[in-house]
């Protein structure tokens, strides 16, 4: 991921990034599961409350 691409991402430039692109963004910046949902909710993708539920008790 270049500068200029993260740059981009953080004025809401361009096509919206992919789930994969912000998973990547949230490994980069070490991100933990809620901070990351709320990154992809950020980013305009819809992250469902069960599912991260379901993450969270199986990390317990």
């Amino acid at each position: 991921m270049s500068t200029d691409y993260l740059s981009r991402l953080e004025r809401g430039a361009g096509p919206q990034p992919s789930e994969q692109m912000i998973n990547a963004l949230a490994r980069g910046l070490r991100l933990d599961l809620e901070e990351r949902d709320h990154l992809l909710r950020l980013a305009g993708h819809n992250r469902h409350p069960a599912r991260h539920q379901a993450t969270t008790s199986a990390q317990g």
